[in-house]
């Protein structure tokens, strides 16, 4: 199978920097003047943990390993800042809408760093990735929280579905 044919092993990553991501800081966006609560930022936390967590599995040293584990770790360090202001800091909307585009530019670094690496990603990621990046966001997102995510819960359902993941 190709490396970016759907199924392939590089699909999930794809399609989790392509479509996962943007509509989850869509879905942020749109709380931009409320935050989240404690619970909800804890399962998005968790989220990026466990990919993180899972991308250690690689052989030490290689692209998967330290850059995209890197890259994950800085989203999750904005994201938390994002999180971290108060709505009773004065500015508070501005200030996660200004991190938000923070975020949005260490995504497109994410995916400025896989693009070019779709032949090598093809050679080191296995199968098993579109399940642990699907578990990962249902069970500690969509189980809970769908209803704050609604862009999130309904790319993921397409994922599951072009992955074939029930």
């Amino acid at each position: 199978m190709e490396a970016n044919q759907k199924g392939g092993n590089v699909y999930p990553i794809n399609f989790f920097r392509s479509f996962l991501l943007p509509n989850l800081f869509e879905d942020l966006k749109e709380r931009a003047e409320i935050g989240l609560l404690q619970n909800e930022c804890d399962s998005i936390k968790k989220m990026f943990e466990l990919l993180i967590d899972e991308l250690k599995g690689y052989k030490e040293h290689s692209f998967i390993s330290n850059d995209l584990r890197q890259s994950l770790s800085e989203l999750l360090i904005v994201y938390l800042e994002w999180n971290g202001i108060k709505n009773t800091d004065p500015g508070f909307a501005g200030k996660r809408s200004y991190l938000l585009s923070i975020v949005r530019k260490k995504r497109n670094s994410f995916s400025d760093k896989i693009r070019p690496k779709q032949t090598h990603l093809f050679e080191q990621l296995n199968d098993d990735l579109a399940v642990i990046i699907h578990s990962s966001i249902h069970h500690n997102i969509i189980k809970e929280h769908g209803e704050i995510f609604p862009k999130l819960e309904h790319s993921l359902r397409i994922f599951a579905k072009r992955c074939q993941i029930s």
